[in-house]
């Protein structure tokens, strides 16, 4: 078998294996959120193009040992890679831009035990091999949540009327630092959100972050609505721009 032929049955496996890893659940409306994420990861060219490997990169070629697998995981799952996480966490967050108060390692890990043990708490965890190289998590707001308090311009009631299992909110994303601008990021969203029965979802960046804010923007579907001023929320910073994306619309 010549190259030519190599790199076509990888693809042809690396298709069927990605379609196999997605279909977690059934639904005409998930199946068609999962569907429209295969074809965005084939036309940016993330379908792998190595053979045995299931990748997310958009370019070059990786070995058996840097493939990466990211999936839903359980609560029980989050709180056994708690320490990697909150390693993570901390590498990516504690530098400039990013506000970084003291004993914010130690809030995070409290807050995400506490998230874990709610009911509509997810998340996903992207490995390479058996390291941990990304997470994303977060829970459906309730009726009574302080999440759409403190705007400083006026958003509209729509945007803020909350009820029951209305809106996902996405707590906290990190990738490694040298796993970035390959995907896992955008694999990551796509895997948690995919599978959520909210309307929409919504994620609070702090405003300085210019990297954050053109990471969305790639991802497409997110808005933002407003900026937030919450000193006295306890939050990591002052200030936040909210986003909203809804779950309900088809993505291109």
């Amino acid at each position: 078998m010549d190259t030519t032929q190599r790199l076509a049955v990888a693809q042809r496996w690396n298709q069927s294996r990605i379609r196999n890893l997605l279909a977690r659940s059934f639904g005409p409306l998930r199946i068609a959120r999962r569907d429209r994420r295969i074809a965005r990861w084939r036309a940016a060219g993330w379908l792998g193009q190595c053979v045995g490997a299931v990748t997310a990169l958009s370019s070059g070629c990786m070995s058996d040992e840097q493939t990466v697998t990211v999936t839903v995981v359980s609560a029980d799952d989050v709180l056994t890679h708690m320490d990697a996480i909150s390693h993570l966490y901390q590498a990516a967050f504690s530098a400039p831009p990013f506000v970084w108060p003291e004993g914010e390692k130690e809030r995070q890990r409290a807050m995400l035990q506490r998230l874990a043990g709610r009911p509509t708490f997810g998340a996903a965890l992207a490995f390479a091999g058996t390291e941990l190289i990304g997470f994303v998590y977060g829970d459906t707001l309730t009726v009574g949540t302080n999440w759409w308090e403190g705007f400083t311009t006026p958003v509209g009631p729509e945007v803020m009327r909350e009820r029951l299992g209305r809106t996902f909110a996405v707590i906290d994303l990190a990738v490694r630092e040298d796993w970035r601008r390959r995907g896992v990021g955008r694999r990551l969203m796509d895997t948690l959100l995919d599978g959520r029965p909210e309307e929409r979802a919504t994620l609070a960046v702090q405003p300085q972050s210019t990297g954050s804010h053109a990471f969305y923007a790639a991802v497409g579907g997110w808005e933002v609505v407003g900026r937030q001023h919450v000193p006295d929320m306890g939050f990591t910073a002052d200030e936040f721009d909210i986003y909203v994306k809804d779950l309900r619309a088809a993505q291109p």
